[in-house]
């Protein structure tokens, strides 16, 4: 959970930090004498999990090209590593706190990592994070006005959006949480209200220092969510003569924490100019290399999916062995049709579905946890790299949430 984002740093061929660790804890499990299987949920998932493996199968012997064991194996196996084994044990209280201390104190060292990344990187001229082992250099820049390269911040990872998109979880996570701290404490405490503010404001800072667009873009829509439920409870309560106050207040609230990122966005010239670029890409501005690159790649990723709509031909990494589509859901159309995306989403939903009808405590809603879970459903949309989302890691701990 720790180094769930960890996708570039200390990796060595095809082996990076998440993958093994999750794949020696997975295995650990099994080894654990008090080990208890959530079995009302693997009655649910257990079907569709063995009809995905049997079909990546036998679809890679038929459809068989030269990459077809290293994709079959990543497919099979970092599902169930990363997600479905470690979700289907049950967890005790002391282990769930654990869990998720792990995760967001690991999240926060990324979100401090990518602030410092930032600056040193702008004023001393050094990378520190080239410290390390990692996969790739960090190649991500763009120039400011005043010359001055400015390289986007990635931490651990390979590219800047993996770590915005785990950074966007959390911030998603911060907003929940200060809307319903607003909503239903008794006791509007300032120092905690302030203490839940800074840390928004910290994890947006670090955001930004990405420069991630599609990062930036999925964030907003998670604050969209709550700001549309917030405002649902105000239509809601006027009709109903409640009180409005908390509601009002709450959104104030989400307003308000935006007004210092919009000024250092105007004034501060770094983050001047990475937010042009970032406005630039998602209006996709063909001058940039990327956006003209992506738009290239996803017409012939969907070209190939009219060619071959249901996948009879295909197998898991047939065309993205060559480069994915930058969009994860649409590499699966173009590599394995729609019978092969049903199969490889269909035990995704589910223990997505499960995990929001979770009641191990009375925590997040459904709405929330829904809205939490959209954040890396959504950055799939932005990038192939599937075995470093967010989405895997939250799955698990959704339900404990």
């Amino acid at each position: 959970m720790f180094t769930a984002s960890w996708n570039s740093a200390f990796q060595i061929g095809s082996f990076s930090l998440p993958f093994i660790f999750s794949f020696l804890y997975s295995l650990s499990l099994f080894f654990k004498s008090d080990i208890e299987m959530n079995l009302n949920k693997l009655k649910v998932v257990i079907l569709p999990i063995f009809v995905s493996i049997i079909y990546f199968i036998c679809s890679s012997l038929i459809n068989n090209h030269e990459k077809s064991l290293t994709y079959t194996i990543a497919y099979i196996f970092i599902p169930l590593a990363y997600c479905y084994i470690p979700s289907s044990i049950k967890f005790s209280f002391y282990e769930v706190n654990k869990l998720l201390k792990v995760f967001f104190f690991g999240s926060f060292l990324v979100a401090f990592i990518c602030i410092l990344e930032f600056l040193i990187r702008y004023y001393l001229g050094f990378d520190i994070t080239s410290f390390l082992i990692h996969a790739k250099q960090n190649y991500a820049f763009t120039l400011t006005n005043k010359g001055h390269v400015l390289f986007r911040s990635r931490a651990f990872s390979t590219e800047p959006i993996i770590t915005g998109l785990f950074l966007s979880v959390c911030i998603q996570y911060l907003f929940i949480d200060l809307t319903r701290y607003i909503r239903f404490s008794f006791k509007m405490l300032p120092f905690k209200i302030l203490k839940k503010v800074f840390c928004v404001w910290f994890f947006l800072i670090a955001l930004l220092t990405t420069g991630s667009a599609s990062s930036i873009v999925v964030t907003f829509s998670g604050l969209f969510l709550i700001i549309f439920r917030n405002f649902y409870f105000i239509v809601k309560n006027f009709f109903f003569e409640k009180n409005n106050f908390r509601n009002f207040f709450s959104i104030t609230i989400l307003f308000i924490l935006l007004i210092p990122l919009l000024i250092l966005c105007l004034y501060y010239e770094p983050f001047k100019t990475s937010m042009n670029v970032v406005i630039d890409k998602i209006f996709l501005n063909t001058n940039y290399n990327s956006v003209a690159a992506r738009t290239s790649v996803i017409n012939d990723y969907f070209n190939l999916f009219l060619n071959d709509p249901f996948g009879l031909s295909g197998s898991v990494g047939r065309y993205s062995k060559e480069g994915s589509a930058v969009n994860w859901y649409l590499t699966l159309l173009g590599d394995l049709g729609l019978i092969g995306t049903l199969f490889t989403l269909f035990p995704l939903i589910l223990f997505c579905f499960l995990g929001i009808k979770s009641t191990f405590k009375k925590g997040l809603d459904s709405y929330d946890k829904f809205s939490l879970l959209l954040i890396p459903s959504l950055g799939l949309f932005f990038h192939g790299t599937f075995y470093a989302s967010p989405l895997w890691p939250l799955i698990i701990l959704i339900q404990y949430l």
